[in-house]
């Protein structure tokens, strides 16, 4: 139960506390701790959670994640493999079922306590739908870009290309965010937008890639199989 419920507040490491835990059988057919959660003075939300980890696996578990195309074992094993080996000792793993956020199998990858990427897999075929790196600090970060937006756009689109295969892509956007509030005086990301272009399919403006490599260190940072442009040509 210890852990358990470590785990749920690694899922809900905010505005939430646990008001009781039960451990149970008779909802989805499994041996479930069950956590009533609430949430605490000046959280966004008034309403109350309940979380599920599975008492055998040790896994967070959601009701209906069986309809998913993978299994949460083979979620964790493409999660994982996403990335240099190596560098990850704990998969964390939920399902999201569409009712708050998209289908997907969530995760969080970690190094001991430090999460390391936080992104999500698509659940019926396991596609690598986005991730985010543990995003850069600000102390101790020049003024200025210490990588060109020309090297960085190189290193974006071989990004895309060899997670998806395509080496047709059109660029639509290119651009130089600020890290922080404006005029912080800490070099930012850059930021590009493309249009994922197939031989015999016209692009449409919501079918592609977002993205944004660090200025300082020219890695990726966040990588997105679509944008969020509103599209005049949706697919």
């Amino acid at each position: 139960m210890e852990n358990a419920s470590a785990l749920v507040m690694e899922d809900y490491p905010m505005y939430y506390s646990i008001a009781a835990v039960n451990l149970t059988s008779q909802s989805y057919g499994k041996l479930l701790y069950e956590f009533s959660l609430i949430p605490k003075n000046g959280a966004p939300s008034s309403l109350n959670r309940t979380a599920w980890v599975d008492a055998v696996t040790g896994d967070l578990y959601t009701p209906a994640q069986e309809n998913a195309g993978i299994t949460i074992d083979e979620a964790k094993t493409r999660a994982r493999s996403a990335f240099p080996p190596g560098s990850v000792d704990r998969v964390q793993m939920k399902y999201n079922d569409g009712i708050r956020y998209d289908r997907s199998w969530e995760f969080r990858l970690y190094a001991g306590d430090t999460e390391l990427v936080h992104g999500a897999l698509s659940p019926d075929d396991g596609v690598l739908d986005w991730y985010a790196l543990n995003g850069p600090t600000r102390f101790g970060r020049p003024a200025e870009p210490v990588v060109s937006m020309n090297a960085a756009e190189t290193t974006a689109r071989a990004e895309v290309q060899n997670r998806t295969g395509n080496s047709r892509l059109g660029l639509v956007q290119s651009r130089y965010d600020d890290l922080g509030m404006p005029d912080s005086g800490v070099a930012g990301q850059y930021v590009f937008l493309y249009s994922n272009d197939r031989a015999g399919k016209p692009a449409c403006e919501n079918d592609g890639f977002t993205v944004v490599v660090d200025s300082v260190s020219g890695n990726v940072q966040e990588y997105r199989r679509t944008w969020t442009k509103p599209p005049a040509n949706p697919c």
